[in-house]
């Protein structure tokens, strides 16, 4: 490692030497400035080195004039220092005042010129004018390419630049062409174990991934882990890097156990290097925490999050943009482990963190607001959540217009909320706004378009409106069987609401076999002891029952009740349904007794579960009621569906606040 501080001393040294033998006025002082300047910039000490180079393209100016080649250089080095210092405007002035001096002195076709276009084009591409940046690292590439030929590290370098300025064009097509060429390049002139080649590697790896080549971007990032790990070794922070770039990938490919291999791997080394108080360490912690979310395991995860969160609150404070995105992180995993309190604090800690950034008007505030309202509906407290909703909406309406993906879903969001709090009308409103924004940007055949239709869908079922309903059911089934095929849990999740809503109108053999796909489907997904499966044979039961097919109703409500037994146990809300439907079909199939003893079951089940005062108590006993008065159980009949109205009477008393 350099000795900078030492180097600084002796750089100072000299010109102290040379200001009092030459004066400020000397080309040798200015040399000196330059010295001090380069050591200051290796140093990060960005402002200091601004100062030095200013004071160097004085004098230069001084002696020499604008028009000579020192003078250039002293533009050229204030424009990379500007740069950065991310002063991206004041970088392109210092770098176009070098290119003109080049021009005048060199002509187009030097080396020096195509170094003032290629610096050019880097800034310009952080200022997000891509066109212009792609113009300036096209003229340094041809330049280059005269002087030195297709296979040179510099016509390498503008091929790669060329590639970044494409990819964020979205010209994905063209950047990969270019990246390639960088690496064709870099491999004939270093040949595969050296660095460059491994960053070319990873910059078409980039590429592929933004393709959604995860199967090629896996095996780029995988040629340059080998790279560097022939030449770093495995401790090393391009190794971490590396690991940390392929668990990316898996984790897009859905390949979460690889993904959390591939992240434990970069915490490992990283730890190794940096110890615990890294941003890199944290960002490793990030990134496992959103794995083990995404496997359900939601204890590790917020275990993960909670360590990034630490180590960002040592290393930056309360106020940054890392540490609200820990706590973001934070909320969601507890929002999944349904503990809201936890969840709408640790939301809370983002929003204000984000507000005091960024301000209000800003996508990670509007992201705020939205996560916020998610967790408040789930508690739900629908008016807040609605008030959070309609903040994010704004937001983004302020930032992207009507038609954004973001907005669309801040509409969707808004509209799930109204339903709940039964302003149906609202709420079709709202999802319609959402429809129309995602048919525009996306068209009918996308998965969003058909989670609008399942809304409207949904709403339009509350609303009684069951025909209209049907209706957009149906779109959304059409999309989703085009999407993803027949054996997809959405499109098991489409034949569900159509059942839903054709047993509503009355039309129970269509209901039937919409529930018998939903079935056959879910068998393929998850197998027989599955919860979904279970709900699936307990629907069918239901529309068996209303069909009057008692025996088949008992036989697929047998199937749901032994599903729920394994996965449950006895005393699970689910379980004690599948108990209660038995003893409803038993009444309807005249055995009375059979019926009498789950009715009983049931009642101590959920008075073990719910307690007393609760609206399934209640409903125990009337059904227990009804059974006895079946029997010319008269008195016992009467005491149980008293108790039944007595419990309802409590609790409309407790919700009306009495």
């Amino acid at each position: 490692m350099k000795d900078y501080k030492s180097a600084l001393e002796s750089d100072q040294h000299a010109l102290h030497i040379r200001l009092k033998l030459l004066g400020e006025d000397h080309s040798e002082t200015a040399r000196s400035y330059d010295s001090i300047a380069v050591t200051q910039h290796e140093m990060k000490d960005y402002k200091s080195a601004l100062e030095s180079y200013q004071h160097a393209l004085q004098i230069r100016i001084k002696l020499f004039g604008e028009d000579h080649s020192d003078t250039a250089l002293s533009y050229y080095n204030i424009g990379n220092t500007q740069y950065e210092m991310k002063d991206y405007k004041s970088a392109l002035e210092s770098h176009q005042h070098a290119l003109q001096i080049r021009i005048k002195l060199f002509g187009k076709d030097h080396s020096d010129t195509a170094r003032s276009y290629y610096n050019i084009g880097s800034t310009q591409h952080e200022m997000k004018s891509y066109k212009s940046a792609l113009e300036s690292h096209q003229h340094a590439l041809q330049i280059r390419i005269k002087l030195f030929g297709v296979d040179h590290f510099d016509t390498a370098r503008s091929y790669n630049n060329i590639g970044g300025t494409q990819l964020e064009m979205k010209d994905y097509k063209s950047a990969l062409k270019s990246h390639q060429q960088a690496l064709q390049i870099r491999l004939k002139l270093f040949g595969e174990d050296h660095p460059g080649t491994a960053r070319n590697y990873d910059s078409i790896a980039v590429t592929q991934h933004e393709m959604k080549d995860y199967k090629s971007a896996l095996e780029s990032k995988q040629k340059s882990l080998q790279i560097r790990l022939k030449l770093f070794g495995e401790d090393h922070s391009d190794t971490a890097k590396s690991y940390d770039s392929i668990a990316v990938i898996q984790y897009e490919m859905k390949d979460y156990k690889s993904a959390l291999e591939s992240d434990q791997h970069a915490l490992q080394i990283r730890k190794k290097l940096f110890e615990d108080d890294h941003s890199d360490t944290a960002t490793s912690y990030h990134n496992i925490g959103v794995t083990q979310h995404e496997m359900k395991d939601y204890k590790s995860a917020l275990e993960s999050h909670q360590h990034a969160l630490q180590i960002r609150l040592k290393l930056f404070g309360e106020d940054h943009s890392d540490t609200a995105r820990s706590y973001n992180s934070v909320a969601v995993t507890q929002h999944e482990m349904k503990d809201y309190k936890s969840a709408l604090e640790s939301h809370q800690h983002a929003l204000q963190i984000r507000i005091k950034l960024f301000g209000e008007d800003h996508s990670e505030t509007a992201r705020s607001y939205y996560n916020f309202g998610g967790t408040q509906h789930e508690m739900e407290d629908y008016k807040s959540a609605l008030e959070s909703h309609q903040h994010a909406l704004q937001i983004r309406i302020k930032l992207f217009g009507e038609d954004h993906s973001d907005t669309a879903r801040s509409y969707n969001n808004i509209g799930g909320t109204q339903l709940e709090m039964k302003d149906y009308k609202s709420a079709l409103v709202s999802h319609r706004h959402a429809l129309q924004i995602r048919l525009k940007l996306f068209g009918k055949d996308h998965s969003d378009t058909a989670r609008s239709y399942n809304n409207i869908g949904g709403t339009q079922h509350e609303m009684k409106d069951y025909k209209s309903a049907l209706e957009s059911y149906h779109h959304a089934l059409q999309i989703r069987l085009k999407l993803f095929g027949q054996d997809h849990s959405d499109t098991a999740r489409s034949y569900t609401s159509i059942a839903v809503t054709q047993y509503e109108m009355k039309d129970y053999k269509s209901a039937l076999e919409s529930d018998q796909h939903t079935l056959q489907i879910r068998l393929k997904l998850f197998g027989e002891d599955h919860s979904e499966t279970a709900r699936t044979y307990s629907s069918i039961a239901v529309t068996h029952y209303d069909m009057k097919h008692y025996k088949s109703a008992l036989e697929s409500n047998q199937r749901a009740l032994q599903i729920r037994l394994k996965l449950y146990g006895e005393y699970h809300s689910d379980t004690v349904e599948s108990y209660h439907t038995a003893g409803v079909i038993q009444r309807a199939l005249k055995n009375y007794k059979a019926a009498l003893k789950l009715h009983h079951y049931v009642v101590q089940t959920r008075l073990k579960l719910h307690g007393k005062y609760h609206s399934q108590t209640a409903r125990s006993y009337w059904s227990l009621g009804t059974t006895q008065r079946e029997m010319k159980d008269y008195k016992s009949a009467l005491e149980s569906q008293q108790h039944a109205l007595d419990i309802d009477f409590k609790c409309l008393c407790h919700d009306l606040g009495f």
